[in-house]
């Protein structure tokens, strides 16, 4: 399993918490509002971190949300809803699509941490629960706060060319293998996605989240599998070059891939 071991991962491993000012940052994201949700039973304060929930009464200009991300930094855990404007809309059909994704973005973000990983103890956190949000039952799903992403560290400052290099290398190679083996595909390789996950003895295991597009699930047919890598390799390439840091891969890097896959 590759590391990332760099020294200066660990200045930033916890998130802040301004109690003063009722102010939480969490990775690159900092609170909108704290708002009381109820958790199988038991009401605690979540920060809303991403995402607006629409109220119908006031007037919208451009497509609402589709989801809103919490986080709560007493459990170091997320929660993720669809924006309940689609339950209560005529666009009621989107709002189960969107949770349908929802739940599939569990599923295979569990699939994911275990493959990249992730200790087992932070694993059995993933899961699909019913919440309430302002009087309302609402889908959730909920995980685990795995560790920073390199997202966190651009902002901080503190993510040198090579790190981000290396990371992005190493997190394509096992977005590539998780394709190879489970055929889940990683639609969306931004920083934010690709995090580091600390051991007990301080290593980082670089680590992939955030599945919940539409179509989570690519073929593996044999002859098109070569043509399927290079699709993901470029979509990795492009986020790191965003980030103005090139990866490479050449030929046999991919071929070498293609030999020591283990199709499940």
């Amino acid at each position: 399993m590759s590391n990332v071991n760099e020294q200066l991962l660990l200045s930033s491993e916890t998130d802040s918490i301004d109690l003063d000012t009722v102010q939480v940052t969490a990775n690159a994201w900092e609170s909108i509002a704290a708002i009381p949700i109820q958790v199988e039973g038991r009401t605690s304060t979540w920060y809303q971190v991403k995402g607006h929930i629409t109220n119908h009464n006031e007037p919208i200009n451009d497509t609402p949300d589709y989801y809103i991300i919490f986080f709560n930094p007493t459990s170091e855990e997320w929660l993720k809803i669809v924006n309940p404007f689609y339950l209560d809309s005529i666009e009621s059909k989107r709002y189960h699509i969107l949770l349908n994704q929802l739940t599939q973005a569990c599923k295979y973000g569990l699939k994911a941490a275990n493959w990249c990983g992730v200790k087992q103890e932070a694993c059995a956190k993933f899961r699909m629960v019913k919440v309430n949000v302002g009087n309302q039952e609402l889908d959730a799903f909920v995980c685990p706060h795995l560790g920073p992403t390199i997202e966190r560290y651009v902002k901080d400052g503190i993510a040198t060319t090579k790190l981000i290099s290396d990371t992005y290398a190493i997190a394509f190679r096992k977005a590539a293998t998780l394709f190879l083996n489970t055929g889940i595909w990683m639609y969306d390789p931004n920083p934010g996605n690709i995090l580091f996950h600390f051991t007990q003895d301080k290593k980082s295991i670089v680590t992939l989240i955030d599945f919940s597009n539409r179509e989570q699930i690519r073929s593996r047919e044999e002859g098109s599998l070569l043509q399927s890598l290079m699709e993901l390799f470029e979509l990795f390439r492009k986020h790191a070059k965003a980030l103005k840091v090139d990866i490479e891969f050449n030929q046999n890097d991919f071929e070498e891939l293609l030999k020591i896959r283990k199709i499940s």
